[in-house]
Formats: structure tokens, sequence, C-alpha cells
């Protein structure tokens, strides 16, 4: 089986510029997954190593989501640079990390402004964690039956709200299935001067 998630993403990303060094994460295109995340010091990576490169700037993410530091393809092809780490929980309100490892023999120079990952905010779930002697069905039936194939017709999934999730048996085909997709919007980042503080501590790419 497999989850059709359809979910409203017109929320706005906030950001907090934490000094005059810090600047806005951007995307590059329309269709970029991720927001390019700037170095806030001068930092030298050597050879062989790993720094931890800070970007002073803090990021206020929604529950069930997290936000990924992933690498940038241009470092990685042209220097050999890769991230590490690189989860951001969405309790985490401290300055955003960034581990940078040099998997080369040169040394490299991380330069104030210069683009050096990329922030990609994913939802995910969290279930209720529980332990078992055998595995069974991981669906304990609280939201009601479990549809079929046949009860879930092309109709009752358009009448579906965004906001839910629909349960589908993989040998549904696709194409008998309608998603109004027209009117989610692509999440945009914005200034904000106060985050609502729900934790202090990070770890990896997430902070100092």
């Amino acid at each position: 089986m497999v989850w059709v998630n359809k979910m409203v993403c017109g929320w706005k990303l906030q950001v907090k510029l934490l000094s005059d060094k810090a600047k806005l994460p951007i995307r590059g295109s329309a269709g970029a997954a991720g927001y390019d995340l700037f170095s806030a010091v001068n930092v030298i990576v050597p050879a062989r190593s790993r720094v931890l490169v800070g970007t002073d700037i803090s990021v206020n993410i929604p529950d069930n989501c997290y936000g990924r530091v992933a690498p940038r393809s241009g470092l990685a092809l042209k220097f050999g640079l890769d991230v590490g780490a690189g989860v951001i929980d969405s309790d985490y309100r401290g300055n955003v990390g960034v581990i940078l490892f040099n998997h080369t023999d040169v040394d490299f120079n991380v330069e104030l402004g210069m683009r050096i990952a990329q922030l990609i905010i994913e939802h995910i779930s969290n279930p209720e964690l529980v332990e078992v002697e055998q595995f069974g069905s991981c669906y304990d039936n609280s939201f009601g039956y479990q549809p079929s194939t046949e009860s879930m017709t092309t109709s009752s999934l358009s009448s579906t709200p965004l906001s839910s999730s629909i349960l589908l048996n993989t040998r549904d085909t696709f194409s008998n299935v309608v998603m109004d997709v027209k009117n989610i919007n692509i999440g945009e980042s914005v200034v904000a001067d106060n985050l609502s503080v729900r934790g202090e501590h990070g770890f990896g790419s997430t902070g100092y």
C-alpha cells in the first residue's frame, strides 16, 4: 500500500537574521527544491577534514516537517565538498550551521557570503512507537475501515479535502487518481524579528 498525501503548502518559512553578516536563504529558480544557505564567516576547510560553518540564521520550521541541509551539486562536483548530519528539527531555534566535509587533498577557502548548502523543507510522519513480539499490520483501524480498491473511486478522491491523506492499494493505477493541485502554493521564506521558542538545543548541521 502507498500513501498519497494532499497538503496545502501556503505557509511562509520564517527566518531570523542573527547578525549583519547573515543573508536570507533564496531559491535559485522557481523550480528549485531548496533554499541556498550562505556562509556568515571566512573559514578554511582543511584537506580530508571537516568544519562547522555558521550561517547566522534561525528558522521556524512548521510542525510535522523538518529542514534537511543538503549539499550543493556544484561544490560537490568541482571541489569535493559534502554536507554531513543535515537535519534541523522543527523545535530547534538556534543558529543554523553546516558541517562541510572536504574529500580532496587541497584546502578549501569558504568566503563570507558564499553559498555553501541548501535547505529543503520536508514533510514527515511520527507514528506512535510500540514494542512487539511479532510483526503484524501497521494500522490499528483507529481511523475507521481501510478502503478497498473498489471503494476508492475517482469521485471520492476528488471530493477529499486537501488536508487529508488517502490510503490506496498498490494495485490501483495512478492514472485513475485525480488530484486538484491548482491551489497549492510554494512556501516562501520571510524575515522574522521573533520566532516562537520551542527548543534551544541542536546537533550536527542544526547549530553549534
